[in-house]
């Protein structure tokens, strides 16, 4: 990331060694932000953002995030539109885009500026898209509510877009993303959390569940998942980490996570299944939407079931329905 964020150094007659220096200190800081500015295991701001806002502070150099060019933009586009696709957080960049458009244009058309104008400019000459594709949606950063998501992103854009000037500190992408890191990270778990695997037991043929001591308590509510870092030294396709449904109860001294474990599994769920009592796993976010509402008027919940003894196939019987209060 900060390849894009800080401007390239010229190796020749113009070559500069601050500004060289400045691109060492942004990956330095970088790096030391997951560690001392970390709670508990888990870093609070994005390390790109970090060490490019505070080399920025020092003057060796400046964020300018030249990939946020016209001459870019046949290779930022693409990656603009998979990465948050792959994430599923294309609402959540849409929603700073468009905040982020909404206000650039709205002060430059004040200015004279006509319309298209204006929106070329943000879209195509500053780093609005290079921050909502790759930036904005780093998922260890980010608040745990999808509604806190799209708050985060509309803060965010608000931010970036506009102009303020308090000393040494002005309106910049990194940190308007530092501030929102701050929040989400008070919204969300404060930090990792270290497992120890006490057992398991089979729920179905097809469903096993995992029971861990937490090291200190775990804070979730009812339909939240949990995601895990098995520290598996071949991981697949899939990824390292992998999120589980949480099946314990809030208040419960245990953490319990329901996994479906019908065949061929995943690497990150043969390393659960060859977990031995004792052995220490990392929970690094608990997130989800799926709790219920505040209001305490009863609910109707649907899932669907099936039917049949221990058969080969089984045929979907519809939807089986429980009220809970």
């Amino acid at each position: 990331m900060l390849y894009f964020l800080l401007s390239p150094t010229q190796l020749g007659p113009a070559f500069a060694p601050m500004d060289l220096a400045g691109v060492a200190l942004a990956c330095a800081l970088a790096s030391a932000s997951k560690y001392a500015l970390a709670w508990r295991g888990r870093h609070v701001f994005n390390p790109a953002a970090a060490g490019a806002f505070i080399t920025g502070l020092t003057g060796l150099n400046i964020a300018t995030c030249w990939a946020g060019t016209p001459a870019m933009l046949w290779l930022l586009v693409p990656g603009v539109l998979l990465v948050p696709y792959r994430t599923r957080k294309t609402l959540m960049a849409a929603v700073f885009v468009v905040v982020a458009t909404a206000v650039v244009a709205a002060v430059q058309m004040r200015s004279g500026v006509d319309l298209g104008s204006a929106v070329w400019q943000i879209l195509a000459q500053s780093p609005v898209l290079f921050f909502a594709g790759f930036m904005l949606t780093e998922p260890l950063t980010l608040p745990p509510r999808r509604w806190q998501q799209l708050a985060m992103a509309a803060v965010v854009g608000i931010l970036l877009a506009t102009p303020y000037n308090f000393g040494l500190v002005a309106n910049s992408p990194e940190l308007a993303l530092l501030i929102c890191n701050l929040l989400a990270f008070l919204a969300g778990q404060h930090g990792s959390v270290r497992l120890l695997f006490s057992h398991s037991r089979s729920l179905t043929p097809t469903t096993t569940e995992f029971v861990f001591r937490p090291q200190r308590p775990l804070r979730h509510a009812p339909g939240k998942y949990l995601e895990l870092d098995p520290p598996h030294a071949k991981p697949d396709g899939r990824g390292r980490r992998r999120v589980f449904s949480l099946t314990s109860h809030p208040e419960s001294k245990q953490v319990k996570i329901g996994v479906g474990t019908a065949g061929p599994v995943s690497a990150a769920k043969r390393k659960l299944l060859s977990l031995k009592p004792g052995e220490e796993l990392t929970a690094t976010t608990v997130a989800g939407d799926f709790v219920l509402p505040k209001r305490s008027d009863p609910v109707l919940l649907g899932a669907p079931g099936l039917h049949g003894r221990r058969r080969r196939t089984a045929r979907p019987r519809g939807l089986g329905w429980t009220v809970t209060h």
